[in-house]
């Protein structure tokens, strides 16, 4: 695993976010839901 990998989560602001905060990674979110649809198949 490199790097950015690792990393993808950190934000380069963290000093303007309010704690607790509920961070949400739209490339992230986008992947994970490709990956469960290839996962479920043509159901």
């Amino acid at each position: 695993m490199n790097e950015s990998e690792r990393t993808w989560y950190k934000i380069k602001n963290e000093d303007e976010v309010y704690s607790p905060s509920l961070l949400i990674y739209p490339e992230r979110v986008k992947v994970n839901i490709l990956r469960m649809i290839n996962m479920a198949g043509d159901v």
